[in-house]
């Protein structure tokens, strides 16, 4: 059954569950039911329920009564997926073309749709295996290096193609591209976490930055360290008496993380979906934010500052790169037919992403999200710039 409970799973002793010791009983919550959205082998969505302290646990009744409905919200999400997406740019035309090929990219069938729009982006009639348009060789492409990665069910190959006609045959959605690019930075850092911490890279600024965190905060405090990669601040607030938590959307950097043998409580999560609330004395985001898109820093902003108690802090950096290199970057980006905003940079040919915001921008942000500057500091070195803000919840609730 696609439904699972979380009082069904420790025989009702909820306690059992550290999962339920360390985040549900803090916020006041007690039994957890979750459902996934599935069709066949394929994942489409899920849900997570919570009941509060004061409410009965989940009952078999409810459980199986959710069952029922996941076979035809997944239907409906996979129908969204598969049409949505595929609606013509605007003006005349035949519709979704549909074309299906074997892993040999031997064609199966099309539809009359999707043979007008080959035959638009570069392909010849008739169609055959070894003349499709490279287009399809690159969707293709993509969507086997996605099929191994844990996020492929979010991400959507798509391609910007300028066809026979002139017209621009299905431009990449800026949110698809953003997916594209986060997915492939957790499979590169996955792919670096063995000789991550080889790496020498100069951090006595950040490490004078987290002293200055450690004194401020009560002895025996909570730190959180998100992202944490693989726990390389770890030992300094272990050092200092503070119990560690971390999180970090790459399971590679959290197996070298929990290796350690440190912390009390590691979760892999992103920033985007930090799902804490008023659990930790401090929280660490050092070196993170670069690897934030601009319409995501409202949203990780609220998280952090949800994250800490009253009266916590938030220590964090945000890089900084010279007006000129922005420029370039984002040129590069107009001319490759992306959909890049200024500020953005993505080399082609690394997984990478980058967004720097400059500083005027980023105190805006902190504003808007009730986030108060204790203090700030500036470092540059090896052509990059470096800001470093102490951060501290206002009084108010943040602005929306």
């Amino acid at each position: 059954m696609p439904v699972g409970r979380l009082a069904a799973a420790t025989q009702g002793d909820l306690a059992r569950s550290r999962r339920f010791r360390d985040i549900f009983v803090p916020q006041g919550w007690r039994d957890e039911m979750r459902a996934v959205f599935a069709t066949g082998q394929a994942g489409w969505g899920f849900i997570c329920l919570h009941r509060e302290r004061s409410s009965p646990d989940f009952t078999a009744v409810e459980a199986r009564f959710l069952a029922g409905l996941t076979g035809h919200v997944a239907a409906g999400l996979r129908k969204a997926v598969l049409i949505g997406p595929a609606a013509p740019d605007g003006g005349a035309g035949p519709g979704p073309g549909i074309i299906e090929v074997t892993d040999e990219l031997e064609l199966i069938m099309l539809n009359q749709a999707a043979g007008h729009w080959l035959t638009d982006a570069g392909g010849t009639e008739p169609l055959a295996p070894d003349r499709l348009p490279h287009a399809v060789h690159a969707v293709v492409a993509q969507l086997r290096a996605l099929e191994a990665h844990p996020l492929a069910g979010a991400l959507t190959p798509r391609l910007r193609v300028r066809g026979r006609s002139g017209r621009w045959l299905r431009g990449m959605e800026r949110q698809a591209w953003l997916a594209e690019r986060r997915a492939a930075l957790a499979a590169a850092y996955d792919a670096e976490a063995a000789t991550y911490d080889d790496e020498r890279h100069p951090w006595d600024m950040q490490r004078a930055w987290v002293a200055r965190v450690l004194g401020l905060i009560p002895p025996g405090g909570t730190v959180l360290d998100a992202p944490c990669g693989t726990g390389k601040y770890f030992p300094m607030l272990a050092a200092a008496g503070h119990r560690v938590a971390g999180a970090d959307q790459s399971a590679g950097m959290l197996a070298r993380a929990r290796a350690r043998g440190i912390v009390f409580f590691l979760e892999r999560t992103s920033l985007q979906d930090l799902p804490y609330v008023r659990l930790f004395d401090a929280v660490l985001t050092i070196e993170a934010m670069q690897h934030i898109p601009p319409e995501d820093w409202p949203g990780v902003l609220a998280n952090l500052r949800r994250a800490v108690r009253p009266g916590g802090l938030v220590y964090l950096t945000v890089q900084e790169l010279e007006r000129h290199h922005i420029q370039r970057a984002f040129e590069s980006l107009c001319a490759r037919g992306l959909p890049a905003v200024r500020g953005e940079l993505a080399e082609p040919n690394t997984p990478g992403y980058h967004y720097f915001p400059d500083r005027d921008q980023a105190v805006d942000w902190f504003g808007r999200q009730g986030l108060v500057i204790v203090d700030e500091g500036f470092w540059r070195g090896n052509g990059w710039g470096h800001h470093h803000f102490l951060l501290r919840p206002g009084p108010a609730s943040p602005a929306s």
